[in-house]
């Protein structure tokens, strides 16, 4: 089945004109999110459990962050309620002084996927690593690397998302060469996230010679959607 998968991804097709993406895509105007999520610092990459009721974003220049405001950027969350969104915190476990972000939400909220591999207080690895809510405790557990064969981060920028179902990692990951751009790959799993495949590179017809980064697969639409210099405005549909 994902042999499937795999070949109507690397023929997707980005020609899309602005009407074909409007037939296709109907958004509200984005309204500010409320005080208790936003604050002075700065707010990115949000991604909503798949039940809805928490919303986990990556906070950068924070006083409050392990490393303070002039060290790394930590993971926050907001939990929602029927009053609204709650006051954010920081969930114990899933910080250290450098670096960290959550880029995949999984098993009804209960795993999370991580973008390090934490070495120490300070310091993380590139690569991938997943956290299991502990509700006997009701903490999350210790940080377990995700596996990927193959993978290879020689950059100072990359990026991943990882499907709810553990199906499929979309990567943005920098070329070999010295200054090279990042293009979109993509990694398979068909025992729920157990193993993984080599990045895949995803073709010209997505990537471009220059930035593609900040993958997301709309699983409803079968949309990928990502941010790229070379690319005027469009997305892909696989």
């Amino acid at each position: 089945m994902y042999k499937h998968f795999l070949n109507i991804a690397f023929a997707a097709t980005v020609g899309l004109t602005a009407n074909g993406q409007n037939d296709l895509l109907r958004f509200a105007l984005p309204e500010k999110m409320p005080a208790t999520v936003n604050s002075a610092a700065e707010e990115s990459l949000p991604i909503i459990s798949t039940d809805g009721s928490t919303l986990y974003f990556t906070r950068t220049g924070h006083p409050d962050n392990e490393g303070g405001k002039t060290g790394g950027q930590d993971i926050w969350q907001s939990k929602a309620a029927a009053t609204g969104w709650q006051k954010a915190v920081k969930p114990a476990g899933l910080n250290n002084a450098g670096n960290n972000s959550l880029i995949g939400v999984a098993r009804g909220g209960s795993r999370v996927y991580l973008l390090n591999q934490t070495l120490s207080k300070k310091k993380n690895n590139p690569g991938l690593s997943f956290c299991d809510w502990d509700d006997a405790k009701k903490i999350w557990g210790a940080q377990q690397i995700v596996a990927v064969t193959g993978l290879e981060v020689t950059g100072h920028y990359y990026g991943a998302w990882v499907g709810a179902d553990e199906r499929f990692i979309f990567w943005s990951l920098p070329g070999v060469e010295a200054g090279a751009t990042n293009d979109l790959y993509i990694s398979t799993s068909n025992d729920t996230g157990t193993t993984w495949t080599s990045p895949r590179w995803l073709g010209n017809m997505v990537n471009t010679g220059m930035n593609e980064i900040s993958p997301y697969y709309d699983q409803t639409l079968k949309v990928l959607f990502f941010a790229s210099d070379g690319h005027p405005g469009r997305h892909s549909r696989l």
